[in-house]
Order: C-alpha cells, then sequence, then structure tokens
C-alpha cells in the first residue's frame, strides 16, 4: 500500500435502505467505524435517505463521511429527476460517485457524459 494515500471503505446503498430503515443502518456503520482510524469510511444511500443518514451520523460525532450516488452536472433548471451537487451539500453529501456502469443503464433516456458534471460546492 503506498503510505502517501489513505484507504477508501465506501458503501454504496443503491436502492435500499431508503426509509425508515436509513438511520438504524447509518448509525450501525458508524459504531462500526469507530475504530477504524487508518481508513476513510463513506456511505451512498439512496437520495431520499441523504439528510437522514447525515443528520443521523452527525449526532453521532461519526467521521463517516456521506456521498450522493449520482449528480447532475446543472446547476439548477427544469431538470425533472435530476440533484444538482448545491442540493447534494445541502443535504449532507460531502462526496458524490460518478460515472458508474448502473447510472442510468435502465433509463431511455440519454445521459450526460460524466465529464461534464461538477462536484458539490
Amino acid at each position: 500500500m503506498n503510505p502517501l494515500r489513505r484507504p477508501l471503505i465506501a458503501g454504496n446503498w443503491k436502492m435500499n435502505a431508503g426509509g425508515h430503515d436509513a438511520g438504524p443502518l447509518a448509525a450501525e456503520v458508524a459504531r462500526g467505524a469507530a475504530g477504524m482510524d487508518r481508513v476513510d469510511v463513506l456511505v451512498a444511500p439512496p437520495f431520499t435517505a441523504l439528510s437522514t443518514v447525515a443528520l443521523t451520523l452527525d449526532a453521532s460525532q461519526s467521521k463517516v463521511s456521506v456521498g450522493a450516488q449520482n449528480m447532475s452536472h446543472e446547476p439548477s433548471g427544469a431538470f425533472t429527476g435530476e440533484i444538482s451537487g448545491a442540493m447534494l451539500r445541502d443535504m449532507g453529501a460531502t462526496w458524490v460517485i460518478l460515472g458508474t456502469a448502473s447510472a442510468g443503464s435502465s433509463s431511455a433516456r440519454p445521459r450526460p457524459s460524466s465529464g461534464r458534471r461538477r462536484p458539490p460546492r
């Protein structure tokens, strides 16, 4: 392992734990990650659970980061079903998973390239 790089363990929840079970799952991840001082830990819940997960992790004073599973390259506008970096940041996300093979693969509409997307600010 390169001593100049810190490992990142990320869990993409996909379409799981997007409702009432998101908070308890985030709390369990926080407990499990409490002793992990040599790695960074990230969870990427569904959009519907981002705020709940961020608040749960914050309340437990966890070092687990919150990430989004996708993001629009547009900062705002009439883009049904899309979410901007600013919106994600407001919900507590500090990371975004971009360019995954499954993002938009079941959608009939063309997706913008991941190179046009911007990180949350």
